[in-house]
């Protein structure tokens, strides 16, 4: 995700299996935790290059076949932190708003061309990146901060504990990719715990276009 030609290379193997790309789907990223103050700046680019940087790459790539064809459709894995700010996840909230910033942006040049650009923001899952979260490395700078330096471990212990079963984000996107062309929402919040992104952040809800939540299927 980081390599342009790494990216290309993958479409290219895709294009030459299928012959096509009607999807694509940009869902790789990680979580860097810490006081804002603590991150480095190398720290910063590293994490934008994979959560934001990554799927201008994948766009790029994929966008000359699917205009040629005149179809497809662009999917954005965002999160609940691309509208709500946690303290200590400043800079992976960062890198989620300016996705969905490109994302939207998409969604209105990419329309005349047949093109969908979607977001979806999934809540809290039980997903690989609890495992490879970053930690900030300038610790040093945080000694003055008091209880605040808690704020981290804290709010990881939380999201560790609370998070659901991620296949409902699976189930999500594929309702969302088999709903007709034209009939797409911009923005989809999947929540295990079925609230609607706008009840916890209401604020923000007049100022942006409607998120739609999409609330897990019961599986027996």
């Amino acid at each position: 995700m980081t390599s342009d030609a790494s990216v290309e290379r993958a479409v290219d193997a895709a294009i030459a299996k299928a012959g096509r790309i009607d999807v694509a789907i940009n869902n790789a990223g990680y979580y860097l935790s810490g006081l804002e103050e603590a991150v480095t700046t190398e720290q910063a680019q590293r994490l934008m290059d994979t959560n934001f940087f990554g799927p201008v790459r994948v766009n790029r790539a994929v966008l000359p076949h699917m205009r040629r064809q005149r179809s497809g459709v662009l999917m954005h894995l965002s999160s609940g932190a691309g509208r709500v700010v946690l303290p200590s996840g400043g800079f992976y909230c960062a890198s989620k708003f300016a996705l969905e910033a490109l994302a939207e942006a998409y969604s209105y040049e990419l329309a005349s061309q047949g093109i969908e650009s979607v977001i979806v923001q999934p809540g809290n899952y039980e997903t690989p990146v609890f495992g490879n979260t970053v930690k900030a490395a300038d610790e040093a700078r945080t000694n003055t901060y008091g209880a605040v330096k808690e704020i981290p471990a804290k709010i990881n212990a939380a999201l560790s504990s609370s998070a659901g079963n991620a296949q409902d984000v699976a189930d999500a996107v594929l309702r969302i990719i088999e709903t007709p062309t034209g009939e797409k929402q911009l923005r989809y919040f999947v929540s295990p715990q079925g609230y609607g992104i706008d009840q916890i952040n209401p604020s923000q809800a007049s100022a942006r276009p409607a998120a739609r939540s999409v609330r897990p299927r019961c599986r027996h």
